[in-house]
């Protein structure tokens, strides 16, 4: 979705999928990842991904030692400004739970900038992700569209238009 310039973490390719849905009149410039679950590992390639695409350095990837992922993203955040430069750089479409806020509150308190977007949890539930809030949307739409059509059944056709054929 154009080049990305910002991040987005959902918690499964399932809610991803169903945040894409969702948000993508809004989603551009941006690249959509899925953690499969809460993984901090996850965040920093993505970001050092990122930061490496940035400066035609793609290859420097391949020298990084997983078990290094999580200093070296430190190292960043400690002594450059990147992080300071792109404040809107990581959005965390996690889960409503506590899982999820606690992920988020622990990556923002480890010093990055992290922008939360939570599916909303208006019924109060325990848990709930992106696919919900989609299969509910399309709950309310099939719900409208059974109405509209028991409604229009009943209703005589009316021919009073007017065309004009050429």
């Amino acid at each position: 979705m154009g080049k990305p310039n910002r991040l987005v973490f959902c918690e499964s390719f399932v809610d991803l999928i169903s945040y894409y849905e969702l948000h993508q009149q809004n989603l551009s410039d941006v690249r959509l990842v899925s953690m499969e679950g809460l993984k901090r590992s996850v965040v920093a390639y993505q970001t050092l991904r990122l930061i490496a695409e940035e400066n035609q350095k793609l290859e420097f990837l391949d020298t990084v030692i997983p078990s290094k992922l999580l200093p070296l993203i430190n190292t960043i955040r400690d002594t450059t400004s990147y992080f300071d430069n792109h404040p809107d750089l990581l959005t965390l479409a996690v889960d409503c739970d506590d899982a999820g806020k606690d992920f988020s509150d622990k990556l923002s308190r480890s010093g990055f900038p992290v922008l939360l977007d939570l599916p909303n949890n208006e019924s109060g539930k325990e848990k709930v992700d992106w696919n919900d809030i989609l299969r509910e949307k399309k709950s309310d739409l099939q719900l409208m569209i059974e109405t509209a059509k028991e409604t229009l059944k009943n209703q005589p056709v009316r021919q009073t238009s007017q065309c004009l054929e050429l």
